[in-house]
């Protein structure tokens, strides 16, 4: 007595790949792998006694919790970057070409630590911000207090 054959489709492949799965007579279980149509078709089959089904079937079992568990988390990653979209939109990218960008001459260490023109005033309020709050601040409260003291020297 054979039982019906269970056929499941491959999931990327198309409609001639396919595996075969059914009990035989003598109580192995038969799996039949076939790919591609025609005279081209590639097929292999395996026979598997009770011990092997018992083993094939756990390890299906166990692949399966595996598999749900990856789906549960790229579900969750998928909402948490539609979450993170909804609340903060794309940022622009700056797009220029090596071409576009100035080139920079060098500059002496004293140059570089000098404020730059225009700037002098943000700096001297990040440097009293800085004295007022102490050395163990954030820098999120020292430019919190810095933006501050801008807005109260105007």
């Amino acid at each position: 007595m054979t039982s019906e054959p269970h056929t499941f489709p491959c999931l990327f492949d198309g409609p001639h790949d396919y595996l075969t799965v059914s009990l035989q007579p003598d109580g192995t279980l038969l799996l039949v792998a076939r790919s591609g149509h025609d005279e081209a078709a590639q097929q292999a089959a395996v026979y598997l006694n009770e011990g092997g089904m018992g083993e094939l079937a756990d390890t299906l079992t166990e692949l399966q919790q595996e598999a749900k568990a990856i789906n549960r988390k790229r579900e969750a990653e998928r909402i948490a970057a539609e979450a993170v979209k909804a609340i903060d939109p794309e940022p622009e990218v700056n797009t220029a070409t090596a071409a576009e960008v100035p080139a920079v001459a060098p500059s002496s260490f004293a140059a570089t630590t000098m404020p730059q023109p225009g700037t002098e005033a943000r700096e001297r309020a990040y440097i009293r911000a800085r004295f007022m709050l102490g050395e163990d601040a954030s820098v999120v409260k020292i430019l919190a207090l810095a933006k501050f003291l801008l807005t109260e020297e105007i």
